[in-house]
């Protein structure tokens, strides 16, 4: 099998979807670093459905707690038109329960907000190949 060479890899588009707009710029420079080109921002959930609708990102980087839609009712739309469409769900919150909605809802994964931001582009990789991007602790809960 050839590996093909780094320089003509296309690289990996995602959309960031967070009402804070601190948290969007530390997840962009994060994804930024690592090669990911984060080609829109969303600050509310509707926006966040309508730019992945618009755009076709490999991969949605998806907050729970936003205006107008909720990040799981976002992700559900969105898996809904583009069952294939990767979304993560990132939060602040530490409730397993919101990471098993955002799954039931469609998402290749769930992690909070206070993992390394270098874990990021990690995730997001793992999620590319058919990873379940989720964190230990809630791993740990569903074995």
């Amino acid at each position: 099998m050839a590996q093909q060479d780094p320089q003509t890899e296309v690289p990996v588009r995602a959309i960031v979807a967070d009402d804070d707009p601190f948290a969007r710029k530390m997840i962009k420079e994060a994804l930024q670093s690592a090669g990911v080109v984060v080609i829109a921002e969303a600050h509310n959930g509707r926006q966040a459905v309508d730019l992945t609708r618009h755009y076709q990102p490999d991969v949605v980087l998806m907050d729970v707690v936003m205006p107008e839609l909720d990040g799981i009712s976002a992700t559900r739309r969105i898996i809904q038109e583009n069952p294939d469409q990767l979304v993560v769900i990132l939060t602040t919150a530490d409730d397993d329960e919101i990471g098993l909605l955002g799954l039931r809802a469609g998402a290749s994964g769930f992690l909070a907000k206070d993992v390394d931001v270098a874990v990021l582009p990690q995730a997001i990789q793992g999620a590319l190949h058919g990873e379940a991007a989720i964190s230990r602790r809630l791993s740990r809960r569903l074995v």
